[in-house]
């Protein structure tokens, strides 16, 4: 491939440490989108518990005027 060993070694490790990288920061893009909707459905979540509470309150407030 090369004119020696060494030079195809060298390579041969640049290419695999590249594609790792590369994969890497693939993953990493990933998980970050990953993190994104996450907290995105974790504050519809909080969203729906406030809901929940405001309306359980309101409940206890027409049980006691009856």
């Amino acid at each position: 491939m090369f004119n020696d060993f060494k030079t195809t070694v060298l390579l041969c490790a640049v290419l695999v440490m590249a594609t790792v990288i590369a994969v890497g920061a693939l993953g990493i893009t990933s998980l970050k989108a990953k993190n994104g909707t996450l907290s995105h459905h974790l504050l519809q979540s909080q969203v729906s518990v406030d809901a929940l509470l405001s309306s359980n309150d309101n409940k206890d407030e027409r049980i006691k005027s009856l």
